[in-house]
């Protein structure tokens, strides 16, 4: 949208960038603050593998804890995760 509005203000005579500069920049603020996710340090398939489980949600809610605990950097590698997850079982 960004690209259009710019376009928009290129092809008007005459061409006023005030208010797209306005916008972009608190675009590019708000891009600043979104974080990427994280890789994910173990998969499903792993967790089953490794805790002898079959697919359920069991292995979602599990799944969906370690992400958290990733998410707040207090499991940062697979190790950690793999070590976290022998000590949960």
């Amino acid at each position: 949208l960004m690209t259009v509005f710019e376009a928009d203000i290129a092809g008007t005579t005459p061409s006023d960038y005030s208010m797209f500069n306005k916008l972009k920049a608190i675009y590019d603020e708000a891009r600043a603050k979104i974080k990427k996710e994280p890789k994910k340090l173990l998969a499903g398939e792993d967790i089953m593998k490794m805790l002898g489980m079959s697919p359920g949600p069991e292995i979602g809610a599990i799944l969906e804890e370690l992400r958290e605990k990733q998410l707040a950097h207090e499991i940062k590698t697979k190790k950690e995760a793999t070590l976290w997850l022998k000590n949960k079982s």
